[in-house]
């Protein structure tokens, strides 16, 4: 009788345990679908709201939306609506930087370019297809702020483009003390190509 209910136990535990997983299934790749464990789900884009307005909300507490899963990021609500706006919000976005003194408000910013970037389009765990030339231009150019370059690098590397080489290198002559990680992935760029 000890066997039967310590097996049922154990059985009932497995069953349990298995029915609470849930999948690690690739995004759907579609625009405006914020990658979630088990799937996406689809974003509900602000298109009332003007574009400085959703842009000066990154000066009030926000945090990224729990995805699940470490590796998708998981962008704001705010972040796919001021994304909307494609080419029209690169450059709000980067006066916005330049002129805000609140590091968090200024991440924001960045993640919302890196969104433009890739056209709202999340297609994997650690890479993307970034397509906006202009959005990745934006960023580069964001690079000559100490506070951003990891973050912005970071964000970068997730798809390499060769045309970064140069930009890379001509940020590392022009500093006293060049960040590790720059010399790091202008390595990997070159051994890439």
């Amino acid at each position: 009788m000890k066997r039967f209910v310590l097996l049922s136990i154990l059985m009932t535990s497995i069953s349990l345990s298995g029915s609470a997983q849930i999948l690690d299934r690739a995004p759907s790749g579609q625009r405006n679908y914020r990658a979630v464990e088990g799937g996406s789900e689809p974003v509900k884009i602000d298109t009332v709201t003007p574009l400085p307005e959703l842009i000066k909300r990154f000066e009030k507490p926000w945090q990224f939306v729990e995805t699940g899963k470490m590796y998708w990021i998981g962008y704001t609500d705010d972040m796919y609506s001021i994304a909307a706006y494609k080419d029209r919000a690169i450059q709000p976005l980067i006066k916005f930087i330049e002129t805000n003194d609140n590091e968090d408000a200024k991440i924001g910013a960045v993640y919302a370019l890196h969104l433009i970037g890739i056209n709202s389009e999340i297609v994997g765990r650690f890479t993307e297809k970034f397509t906006n030339k202009n959005a990745r231009e934006a960023l580069l150019y964001l690079l000559k702020y100490h506070d951003l370059d990891g973050t912005i690098m970071e964000l970068l590397i997730r798809d390499p483009w060769l045309s970064d080489v140069p930009v890379l290198f001509s940020r590392l002559s022009t500093e006293d003390k060049a960040p590790w990680y720059l010399v790091a992935v202008a390595q990997l760029r070159l051994a890439e190509y």
